[in-house]
């Protein structure tokens, strides 16, 4: 069976996960530290903040942005549900914005029909690694005096018009390092920042409100006692889960040059395939890839699941394409803007295998089987 993804690891973070052990420092440590310097780099911030997932990130994010009790934030319905459950978690009320066709990006012109005296602020996903409008919708936040928060759970190497996505932004971003994602430390998630009172409050906020960090205090060489100003919460990543981080993020150029790759032989085979739409492939709005998406011209619902029924019986991984959170029975009330796009697409789409490491006969087998597959099924 070919999978739909494999994380690309080898004798590296094998070697790397032993350093841990022989120091004996296997909590928030020293390799933390080095990890969130290194990735803060590589996306063009100043700041990193590890943390236990995206999701723990996004929450820490708006806990900071002062998301509360009855305040609105926009989010696209198209997205794994827990940009909306970190809304719900914080307090705040998700209001389902639509998304454009060809990227599967939150729709601008959906965000302003949606802002209203009780919006705080947007949450823009970075749709399966294809960068959002960030700049439009960052302007017309700023035009609101609303917040904008990035969910880059997906963008990690993604670029925007020659731009690293946190290079010149004051943004918030948060990133995911699980293992359907580019790189992986297992689990895991990154809050990045380009502003110091942000970073060292979501530092004291994810070990439990503690003012010292452990490492900070075992490094003094005198007693220091820690303090507690506020209540925090228990979101530390392990110096474990670092080191395989750190030699991950020695791969990252190859690994997102790869994904590219394989994306542009999918385009190039599918390109004259009837009833089948590829998605963009630019140096602008440069996608890691991190997901492969077609999307079928007709046949809905029905047609897409007998796809990936022909797909699986030809040993194929596949997954339907990104849910629609307001059709999840906790959101069936949400507010919400008509959701045409987003409801098209969550049924039209199918997620095939890309990842390093696949062979050239594995890319021939599922770009050949797919076409059969569009051309069979009805």
């Amino acid at each position: 069976m070919i999978p739909i993804t494999k994380p690309y690891l080898g004798v590296e973070e094998i070697e790397a996960v032993q350093k841990p052990f022989e120091t004996g420092w296997l909590t928030q440590g020293p390799l933390v530290k080095e990890f969130e310097q290194k990735f803060a780099e590589a996306v063009g911030a100043k700041y990193a903040i590890c943390t236990t997932s995206c999701t723990t990130a996004l929450f820490l994010s708006l806990r900071i942005l002062g998301v509360d009790r009855g305040d609105e934030v926009i989010c696209p319905s198209m997205s794994f549900i827990a940009t909306a459950n970190c809304i719900k978690h914080s307090g705040g009320v998700p209001v389902f914005a639509d998304v454009e066709i060809e990227s599967g990006n939150i729709s601008i012109d959906s965000i302003k029909s949606l802002i209203g005296p009780r919006t705080k602020g947007v949450i823009i996903v970075h749709q399966l690694g294809m960068p959002a409008n960030i700049d439009e919708i960052r302007s017309l936040c700023a035009e609101n005096n609303i917040f904008l928060l990035e969910d880059s759970a997906c963008a990690l190497g993604s670029m925007y018009f020659g731009r690293r996505l946190c290079d010149s932004t004051d943004n918030i971003s948060c990133y995911s390092l699980h293992p359907r994602k580019v790189i992986t430390t297992g689990e895991g998630g990154v809050v990045t920042t380009n502003c110091k009172e942000v970073y060292e409050r979501l530092s004291t906020l994810r070990q439990h409100g503690m003012n010292l960090s452990d490492l900070d205090r075992h490094g003094k060489g005198s007693i220091s006692f820690e303090e507690y100003p506020e209540v925090g919460y228990n979101f530390r990543m392990t110096d474990i889960q670092a080191a395989v981080g750190i030699a991950q993020l020695e791969k990252l150029d190859f690994i997102v040059k790869t994904r590219r790759e394989i994306a542009q032989y999918y385009n190039y085979r599918f390109a004259e395939t009837d009833g089948v739409l590829t998605p963009i492939f630019d140096s602008d709005i440069y996608s890691n890839f991190q997901s492969y998406s077609i999307r079928l011209k007709s046949g809905g619902e029905l047609r897409r699941n007998r796809m990936m029924s022909y797909l699986l019986k030809s040993g194929i991984s596949s997954r339907r394409g990104v849910m629609a959170i307001h059709r999840e029975i906790p959101y069936q009330d949400a507010r919400r803007d008509d959701l045409e796009q987003t409801n098209l697409l969550t049924d039209s789409s199918i997620l095939i295998p890309i990842f390093p490491g696949m062979s050239k006969r594995d890319m021939e087998y599922v770009a050949n089987k797919t076409i059969e597959a569009s051309m069979e099924v009805f």
